[in-house]
């Protein structure tokens, strides 16, 4: 869900960070004032349903020249990939953003995980998808 804002005909877009279902739709803004007036702006929301994002298909990760490779397939819509790593089980920490698979990584000791975001022009992100 995406929540999409008119002000004072002004227009923004936000994006709902949570899964939204109809019986969720209870949105409060409010307005303290506006630059050279005390009265505030009308403000008026509505709501537009989108096609969530999904993540990369597959992901992949070798090791070349000492390095990590990350593969994925290409997702529709995505206009980057945001990848993240977890050595030994901590938590994932973000390693870079690319336009296009694969993606280099400095190659680290001990168990590690990648995973892949894909993420649109608005930078929504997909559900990570965790490498193998």
């Amino acid at each position: 869900m995406i929540a999409d804002h008119t002000i004072a005909g002004g227009a923004w877009t936000d994006p709902v960070s949570e899964p939204v279902t109809t019986e969720d739709w209870k949105v409060h803004y409010s307005v303290s004032g506006a630059v050279g007036s005390s009265v505030s702006p009308k403000v008026s929301c509505r709501f537009i349903q989108y096609d969530p994002l999904p993540g990369p298909a597959s992901c992949q990760v070798t090791v070349e020249s000492g390095r990590f490779r990350v593969a994925w397939e290409p997702v529709s819509r995505a206009t980057e990939y945001v990848i993240y790593r977890s050595v030994e089980g901590s938590e994932f920490h973000h390693r870079g953003k690319f336009q296009a698979s694969p993606a280099p990584d400095d190659h680290s000791e001990g168990r590690v995980v990648h995973r892949v975001e894909s993420r649109d022009s608005h930078n929504h992100a997909s559900a990570p998808t965790i490498c193998n």
